[in-house]
């Protein structure tokens, strides 16, 4: 279990360590990144140096034999005080902050110093092992050095999760919200490798082996480790996720859109406020795309106000009877019902009469979609949806023969 869990939590740290640093590449007098950048680093160096590939080279090229261990554990008792110095600097101002802070930081540090007086006097030099829990769990002086470093670990990581389960509560700004709940989640999984290590040292010591305990500890320690190397980050790196995600589904609008904006261009080019010079090849233009987002909703409503005389009500109660035989829901028989008007007024661009002779005419058009931007942007994204993909009835009648033939006009067009 060390070979895949501390390399997995140890490249997720350094991945978190390396996002920060190029943020502090561009701020490097930023207090609150350089001590971020100092808790991860804590982190990745603590889940490198307990890499069992790494530990063990290492620890017998430099003579360390299992001291190297005190390195792997007082990285985790830092990382554990860095956090919780930058969560109380974080919420409470500094003259509040600062005595707790320190507090936490001289408490860290006798713990280490009684770890090193511990490690020195118990007689472990003798060889490098691999599972140094397992090997020398009931070696003099062993068992209390583990038993001193998990319950520092476990109660800094208690107070982690309870601060920040605190502090979400008023942090107000979505992501940070959500960072401070994934950092309280990994907290209290990685307090379970404390528990189970814990656990397992005091039942050795009563002649009592519970090596599935030993076995699994490592995996709640990557586990919880990573989540609260990723909580950390989140705060920063969710804004831009967010952005990421609306530039996607802009991309995704954008070419559902295009084909019925085309076909009004190539039916009313004067539409356009920016014509393009290759109208097909405009599609795959993402530059500024959410403003050519917003240029395409306004060309295809105001192309929509230029047909309202064409705009027959009989198509649209045909298109609607299709697509509700077809099980569509009511919101999609409106969209089939206003793309078919779409496609049967542009192929009747300049024909009026015969447009009207095919039904009635809608003499009064009421305001389509939604009050806004992002509600018309929905409504139109639904109506194309149904423009390029219009119904196929083999048989149709009545008022379906001009949306059948407006369908075969836009593709011999394209």
């Amino acid at each position: 279990m060390h070979d895949i869990a501390y390399p997995v939590a140890a490249l997720v740290s350094s991945t978190a360590l390396a996002y920060k640093l190029l943020d502090l590449r561009k701020d490097p007098d930023n207090p609150v990144l350089r001590s971020l950048c100092a808790t991860l680093a804590c982190a990745a160096f603590g889940f490198i140096a307990a890499t069992p590939a790494i530990y063990l080279p290492v620890s017998t090229a430099l003579g360390l034999d299992n001291l190297g261990k005190l390195v792997v554990h007082g990285s985790l008792i830092a990382f554990s005080v860095c956090v919780q110095r930058m969560l109380l600097m974080w919420n409470d101002p500094p003259e509040i902050a600062l005595p707790r802070a320190r507090r936490r930081v001289i408490a860290g540090a006798i713990v280490l110093l009684a770890m090193v007086v511990l490690l020195t006097l118990a007689p472990i030099n003798d060889s490098t092992a691999e599972h140094f829990t397992e090997t020398y769990a009931t070696t003099p002086y062993i068992a209390e050095y583990l038993l001193l470093y998990v319950t520092a670990v476990g109660t800094g990581l208690a107070e982690i999760a309870r601060l920040c389960w605190r502090f979400a509560k008023v942090a107000g700004r979505p992501w940070l919200v959500r960072g401070l709940h994934l950092t309280a989640v990994g907290a209290a999984i990685t307090l379970g490798y404390c528990l189970t290590r814990g656990i397992y040292v005091i039942a050795r010591n009563m002649d009592i082996r519970l090596d599935l305990l030993a076995d699994s500890s490592s995996a709640f320690a990557a586990l919880g480790g990573a989540l609260v190397s990723l909580g950390l980050v989140l705060p920063a790196l969710g804004p831009r996720l967010s952005a990421t995600a609306r530039w996607f589904g802009h991309l995704r609008a954008y070419h559902q859109l295009f084909p019925l904006w085309l076909a009004v261009y190539n039916a009313m080019p004067d539409i356009a406020l920016d014509p393009p010079k290759h109208p097909k090849r405009a599609r795959w233009r993402l530059t500024k795309l959410h403003y050519r987002l917003y240029r395409l909703v306004i060309e295809i409503r105001d192309a929509r106000h230029a047909l309202r005389e064409h705009l027959s009500s009989e198509i649209a109660d045909g298109a609607r009877t299709l697509a509700a035989q077809a099980g569509a829901t009511a919101e999609q028989q409106e969209a089939a019902a206003e793309a078919s008007m779409l496609r049967a007024a542009l192929t009747a661009v300049g024909q009026v009469a015969e447009i009207a002779s095919s039904g009635d005419l809608l003499e009064q058009q009421t305001p389509i979609g939604g009050s806004d931007h992002v509600g018309e942007l929905t409504w139109f994204v639904e109506v194309a949806r149904a423009f390029n993909h219009p119904p196929v009835e083999r048989e149709a009648v009545g008022p379906l023969r001009p949306l059948a033939m407006a369908a075969k006009a836009m593709e011999e067009q394209q």
